[in-house]
């Protein structure tokens, strides 16, 4: 009886053993490393993920370190998403998968924030960073009781900085800290911080069209210029009025040579919907290609995981605003 008991204690130790060696030969299932390798193996249609892992190396200690705060990187409505600055946010990070590691620094007990469109740096304390998120925290709405949002910590880190700039400098009223969302244009100048732009948009045509449902569809196109300088916007018109139909025929190159977001009308039908496309009326959607039946693709910022394909047809039916810069 002895033998058998110390052969079994015997084989429980070599297996143990056996475990623990083959452990150590692995990463530590809650380390950025092992992370990093079960996103490089997923095949989701949605790719951030895998953007963002492919440009960590062991060479680059910032992006090492900001990392878990961009895991996983994909924002689904939550309370007081702003769909313009996630738009904006989404077309840096499809062209330059490096940018959040670029613009952000993690200081002690603060972050450093280094937008391209602006001439100085924003810090914001972790503290004003809890208060951001708290304020959030409060004002949620009874519809996130059934859908719980996510927004990863270093989207709203670097949110809560543009805020606090924006409070700063007037462009926001101190009691809309996380509400009131912004213009896409703006977001996106300043976020990439290309400094020259263009907006076009639907106004009022030759037939009787009520303003909330103006489209590129039933109305005419103005186009504006703006022009970013020492924080300061200038707009310009670019003559009259016209007739367009697809705000896309005035883009001088093809669409993959810029950054677009896209602008819905503010009243679309629940018939319209059920029967087509299913879109948010007045919302910002950003411009992430052209699927292979010639529909556009655009990523909402309130799922980024699933992006709306729309005809052309559509799409002038059910937006009335295209706003963009030119690549860089």
């Amino acid at each position: 009886m002895k033998l058998i008991h110390s052969l079994i204690l015997c084989i429980m130790f070599v297996a143990a053993t056996t475990l623990y060696a083959a452990s150590n030969n692995y990463p530590d299932s809650h380390s950025i490393e092992a992370k990093e390798s079960a996103i490089q193996k997923s095949t989701t249609e949605h790719q951030p993920n895998k953007l963002i892992t492919d440009a960590i190396t062991t060479n680059q200690p910032n992006k090492k370190k900001l990392y878990p705060l961009f895991d996983p990187l994909y924002i689904k409505k939550g309370p007081a998403t702003d769909c313009s600055f996630i738009s904006a946010f989404m077309l840096m990070l499809n062209h330059d998968p490096d940018y959040p590691f670029k613009i952000l620094t993690k200081n002690e007990h603060s972050y450093t924030i280094k937008y391209p469109g602006l001439d100085h740096i924003i810090n914001v304390s972790d503290e004003e960073v809890n208060i951001f998120n708290q304020t959030i925290e409060n004002r949620k709405s009874w519809q996130n009781f059934f859908s719980r949002g996510h927004n990863p910590a270093g989207i709203e880190i670097l949110r809560s900085a543009y805020y606090k700039y924006q409070r700063e400098t007037g462009q926001r009223d101190p009691e809309y800290q996380v509400y009131n969302g912004g213009i896409p244009i703006k977001d996106l100048m300043i976020l990439s911080g290309i400094k020259q732009g263009k907006k076009i948009y639907a106004v009022p045509g030759f037939s009787n069209v009520h303003k909330n449902k103006i489209s590129f569809a039933n109305g005419l196109e103005q186009q504006l210029t703006i022009h970013l300088e020492n924080g300061l916007f200038f707009l310009k018109k670019e003559g009259d009025s016209i007739e367009l139909g697809n705000p896309f025929t005035a883009l001088d190159e093809e669409l993959s040579a810029y950054l677009i977001t896209a602008s819905s009308v503010y009243s679309i039908s629940f018939m319209d919907n059920l029967f087509g496309t299913n879109i948010i009326s007045n919302h910002a959607y950003y411009f992430i290609g052209i699927d292979s039946t010639g529909n556009y693709i655009l990523g909402d910022s309130y799922d980024t995981q699933k992006p709306v394909h729309i005809s052309p047809q559509e799409f002038i039916e059910k937006f009335n605003t295209i706003e963009y810069v030119k690549k860089q």
